[in-house]
């Protein structure tokens, strides 16, 4: 049996959200929101590791949803699918996080490997975000180890008490 891969569709058009889950079965296992709102929501109790993103929204829109949802997950990779493209708001999506953006209508295959590759990608981020933290925390506990042994050694003992004896003998 094929895992499919999880991708939350954010649209206020419900054709729009039909075409595209329609488009993506097979290979993903499609979440559906209709506002920004719902999204977040939705992401509350789910972890979505692609988003597919309109721009124009009632409510919150589709960069304000962007902001919100990179608050929540940093790795997630959000592709922003919109009718009403403009330099201005691709600059806007990219410098704010968007992984990638498209526009409407988009040729399906193409949405399907942008998809495929951004939900491999969040993945290794993951695990590379894993292996490091990993590595920091053995960092952080052999640095401990060695300043306990460091302080707890008699020759400190001995340093810190010559260092009183020459306070002492300095001392008129």
């Amino acid at each position: 049996m094929k895992l499919l891969k999880d991708v939350l569709v954010v649209d206020d058009e419900p054709l729009m959200r039909e075409a595209l889950d329609l488009s993506l079965r097979g290979e993903f296992k499609v979440v559906k929101a209709c506002s920004g709102v719902e999204a977040l929501e939705l992401s509350e109790n789910q972890v979505f590791p692609v988003v597919v993103l309109d721009l124009r929204m009632e409510g919150l829109d589709g960069i304000a949803t962007l902001k919100k949802l990179r608050e929540k997950n940093e790795h997630q990779k959000i592709i922003i699918l919109t009718a009403h493209q403009s330099m201005d708001s691709a600059i806007q999506a990219i410098n704010l996080g968007a992984h990638g953006y498209m526009t409407k209508p988009c040729d399906f295959r193409e949405l399907r490997s942008v998809l495929s590759k951004a939900h491999d990608r969040y993945f290794e981020e993951q695990a590379r975000t894993d292996e490091l933290k990993k590595r920091l925390v053995e960092m952080h506990d052999d640095l401990f180890s060695l300043l306990c042994h460091e302080f707890n050694t008699p020759l400190n003992g001995i340093i810190g008490f010559s260092s009183i004896l020459r306070d002492e003998l300095e001392d008129e």
